[in-house]
């Protein structure tokens, strides 16, 4: 029992460790992968008692401010302060 089990380790071992010996180590000639995001701010619909927010895209992070105004950005920044009570996490 124990000595199958080995030789099937031993096995699943010996077939990896190929198959990481036969995968090429140079990537593929032209491949890139460009660094880029879609930004957008989204905006506002109401009409009668409804009112719909929503968001297109990746707001860039951060907060800007000057005299009495501050501008938080991300992606739904400001909607909701959560509090999180460590000690009730961990029990």
């Amino acid at each position: 029992m124990f000595l199958a089990a080995g030789v099937l380790c031993l096995a699943a071992l010996l077939a990896t460790l190929a198959g990481i010996q036969a995968a090429p180590d140079t990537p593929a000639a032209g491949y890139n992968i460009p660094w880029w995001t879609v930004d957008s701010g989204g905006g506002v619909s109401q009409g009668g008692p409804y009112i719909l927010s929503g968001t297109v895209g990746q707001p860039e992070p951060g907060s800007l401010s000057g005299d009495i105004y501050l501008l938080k950005g991300g992606f739904w920044s400001g909607l909701l302060d959560y509090i999180n009570y460590l000690p009730l996490l961990f029990r």
